[in-house]
């Protein structure tokens, strides 16, 4: 009988599986093909995160590998607004998902297989109907959520929460594939071009490798009507790249502020599924993967010491708020801030960005207290002109200190908690975001355009 059952192979689950297995019977179920995980997409991680990758013997040799030591800001003219001493490494995702899977001494992953409905009963989920290459059913013990922003399980809390999602949340990721290119621009740096095609919070990584150029970035779904290809087009153009435009895709990602309680029953939240996993400039894998490793080591020690189901689930949301969630609030925070600015202010704002990735690719593994977040936040946006926008920034962080910085003592209060932020939250973001952005969006529609 299956022990825990992990749902979704991204890094995340992956990560939770190898750990929990060693204690567990465990199985993964992912709905796509094995060959298909990890996609053949560019992600962008500092450094550090990469030896962290090497340790782990999930990044071998440099071929599916380009460093930076400098990053060149850009206007949408191409105008080279600042650069900064930051290095960086873009690697391939596909290559470091080969890796992973490679050994799955303490797992069993079957691929191809979909996770479609669960079935409760007494406060627990009992069994998960299955379907893909055949129909099944599972009875586990427990569920780990690595579902990602699909949101399986943990879709529950978004609903209990009143965690609503409204057009400001949905971006959209493109990457763009440019073969023969010639450039005179400098092909060791990584090129950060901000408000891309003129869209509000809209931000684009092109880099070098070989004898191509890759265009990676996110925009607003609802704040352009511009086609992916004039898009890349425009970008390519401002930095005066000559190349043929091979190929574009794209994906539909929610970017919202993070759940606070991450447990359901006998459900525990991973990764993207938590929504505090963030792709803003530096991609969210590290994070990711320092969370799922810190949480399932401390949910073996606590499922052997409770048998309380709904006490290990408080404990395990505790220890996430504790240490993990500030990443989210804060990614949530630069994400606001940018589609707030306008083109003339990009060059302050990209400053106060970047200085805080660089503090977080510090921090992967050491995480700082809340009152420390809300510090470092504070500081760094107070030393921005945008004084209303900013003012109502940190009145979020500084609501979110003021409902954790106590624990909640039970299940019904934490969830009583995270709907009193909620509320919160939306007042304070009426007041930052366009009104067009601030309609609701149904969770159904949106995961029918992700699947």
């Amino acid at each position: 009988m299956t022990e825990f059952l992990v749902i979704g192979s991204e890094i995340s689950g992956i990560i939770s599986a190898m750990i929990l297995g060693e204690d567990y019977k465990t199985e993964i179920i992912e709905k796509n093909p094995i060959s298909s995980i990890g996609e053949d997409i560019w992600i962008i991680l500092n450094e550090y995160s990469t030896r962290d990758l090497r340790s782990l013997g999930w990044l071998q040799g440099d071929s599916d590998v380009v460093y930076f030591d400098e990053v060149q800001v850009h206007d949408i003219d191409g105008k080279t607004i600042a650069e900064y001493s930051f290095p960086l490494v873009a690697v391939k995702l596909r290559a470091i998902h080969e890796e992973a899977l490679r050994n799955t001494e303490n797992y069993e992953i079957k691929d191809k297989l979909k996770a479609t409905t669960i079935m409760e009963k007494g406060g627990l989920i009992k069994k998960i109907k299955i379907e893909g290459k055949k129909h099944d059913v599972y009875s586990p013990s427990f569920i780990i959520d690595a579902s990602g922003y699909f949101i399986f399980i943990s879709r529950k809390n978004v609903i209990k929460e009143q965690h609503y999602l409204y057009r400001h949340n949905i971006y959209n990721f493109f990457q763009a594939t440019l073969l023969d290119v010639y450039s005179n621009q400098d092909k060791s740096v990584l090129h950060l071009t901000i408000c891309d095609a003129y869209t509000p919070g809209g931000f684009a990584f092109t880099f070098f490798h070989n004898d191509k150029a890759y265009i990676c970035g996110f925009h607003n779904n609802y704040l352009t009507d511009i086609q992916l290809n004039r898009r890349t087009n425009l970008i390519k153009n401002s930095l005066g790249i000559i190349g043929l435009l091979s190929k574009v895709k794209s994906k539909i990602i929610p970017l919202c502020h993070p759940l606070m309680d991450i447990s359901y029953e006998n459900a525990f939240f991973t990764g993207a599924a938590t929504l505090t996993v963030y792709p803003l400039f530096i991609s969210g894998v590290p994070h990711s993967m320092a969370m799922a490793r810190d949480l399932s080591k401390n949910l073996i020690k606590t499922i052997s010491e409770n048998e309380d189901v709904k006490n290990t689930g408080l404990l395990y949301s505790k220890l996430y708020i504790q240490q993990h969630i500030y990443r989210g609030i804060l990614n949530d925070i630069l994400r606001l801030l940018l589609l707030s600015i306008r083109s003339h202010e990009i060059e302050e704002a990209a400053s106060s960005i970047l200085e805080v990735m660089k503090v977080f690719s510090k921090h992967e593994e050491i995480m700082p207290s809340l009152l420390n977040m809300a510090d470092l936040a504070t500081h760094l946006l107070s030393k921005m002109s945008l004084t209303r926008i900013i003012q109502r920034l940190v009145g979020i962080i500084v609501q979110f200190y003021k409902s954790f910085r106590d624990m909640p003592t039970d299940k019904d209060n934490l969830n009583t908690r995270a709907k009193d932020y909620n509320t919160h939250y939306t007042k304070r973001v009426k007041d930052i975001i366009n009104s067009e952005l601030l309609r609701k969006v149904s969770i159904g529609e949106i995961l029918k355009k992700m699947d």
